[in-house]
């Protein structure tokens, strides 16, 4: 991997790519082992009865109302009717994070949650 400045960079774009750096300096790829690894890809959506059954299991289900109910309004309104109403759910959906947080779920909990709902 080689620097150089964003305008070498845009004059001559190596075929590999790279990735700017804070500075404004790009860090370029010279060989396909010097790739940063892909992202995993996005869990996929779940059913409410697949979330519902994960979050009995982890004893999480009735805490779920009870941070709705907390929210102000109009957000608990929108909150319970996603909550109620959703024929699936993202896990990337904004919801998800903060009922999640309100219920002492951090991400990877959140995510390891979603996880053992997919085999649900």
């Amino acid at each position: 991997m080689r620097i150089v400045s964003i305008e070498e960079y845009l004059a001559d774009p190596p075929p590999l790519g790279g990735r700017i750096r804070p500075d404004g300096r790009v860090d370029v790829y010279e060989s396909v082992s010097e790739l940063p690894p892909s992202p995993p890809p996005p869990l996929p959506p779940i059913t409410p009865r697949q979330l519902r059954l994960a979050l009995a299991g982890a004893g999480k289900l009735t805490q779920v109302d009870v941070a709705i109910d907390a929210m102000p309004e109009p957000a608990r309104t929108q909150a319970r009717i996603h909550w109620e109403y959703s024929v699936e759910y993202e896990r990337h959906h904004p919801l998800v994070a903060s009922l999640g947080a309100a219920i002492g779920l951090n991400d990877a909990q959140i995510d390891a949650l979603w996880q053992q709902a997919l085999e649900l």
